[in-house]
């Protein structure tokens, strides 16, 4: 007698190992749903677009309740693979003096209203103010100001990411077609950098034990990293259109971002 199952590939973690403690409400519900999400990320998928990753954020939160989140960090893996999605903490940018910072800042507020509804004028302490609920950004005049201002305040202040524009123009220079693909200064790069337990181990090549695709790769998925790679490749393409527009260029672009963890 065979068994019919809605996925072609064994789903990780079926033996509901990811937690202690034994028989509870709050981990069952997560359980069920790491399984759900894992049967759609073995299949092929779109990156989830910025609201659609907070808005999940939000789901899970409010499912959980504040008053479970301490337990579930602190007693099970849930809170190291998941926690961005569970508590999505502050987008750090810097640096603050960059006109690029500003734009972003500006894009995201105009493209997602619902999320980010005060504007930098009405910020105090370079954040944005209000409940959980909404996606708190904080500028920093450097990027190692900002890595100092994280690890000083990890522990009363939860980090998404931290996303360094220092490298990214202000404008393009008109490009010779025939060097396209050959590195320019003026190309744009910036840098996405995650606690490091929310992504999979950049140390670590090959996984002799692994039969198949390892899954650590879901990691990128459920981390937001991607969600933040392509909210940035799009404000990119807004930013310096508008400016060929404005300026009667036709000009392209390259996009280059680093992951540093």
């Amino acid at each position: 007698e065979s068994t019919n199952v809605d996925d072609d590939v064994l789903i990780d973690d079926d033996n509901d190992d990811l937690y202690l403690g034994g028989d509870d409400e709050i981990y069952d519900l997560l359980n069920k749903a790491q399984k759900q999400v894992r049967r759609i990320l073995k299949n092929p998928m779109v990156v989830p677009t910025f609201d659609q990753y907070v808005g999940t954020s939000r789901v899970l939160s409010a499912l959980i309740g504040a008053e479970e989140l301490p337990r579930i960090f602190t007693d099970s893996t849930f809170g190291r693979q998941w926690g961005n999605l569970l508590t999505l903490g502050t987008l750090h940018l810097s640096p603050r003096s960059s006109p690029v910072v500003t734009a972003f800042y500006e894009y995201l507020n105009e493209t997602y209203p619902l999320l980010l509804n005060t504007t930098m004028s009405d910020t105090s302490d370079d954040e944005t103010s209000g409940d959980s609920s909404w996606v708190s950004i904080r500028l920093h005049e450097s990027e190692g100001e900002a890595v100092k201002y994280i690890d000083e305040t990890h522990s009363t202040d939860r980090t998404w990411a931290l996303i360094d524009l220092s490298r990214f123009p202000t404008n393009l220079s008109s490009r010779n077609d025939s060097n396209m693909d050959e590195p320019q200064q003026d190309d744009i790069q910036f840098t996405i950098r995650m606690n490091y337990t929310t992504i999979p181990n950049t140390n670590e090549i090959t996984d002799f034990v692994t039969i198949g695709l390892n899954t650590q790769y879901q990691q990128y998925y459920l981390s937001g990293y991607l969600t933040l790679q392509q909210t940035l490749n799009e404000f990119a393409l807004s930013y310096y259109g508008s400016q060929n527009q404005e300026n009667g260029n036709d000009g392209s672009c390259n996009v280059t971002s680093n992951g540093v963890w």
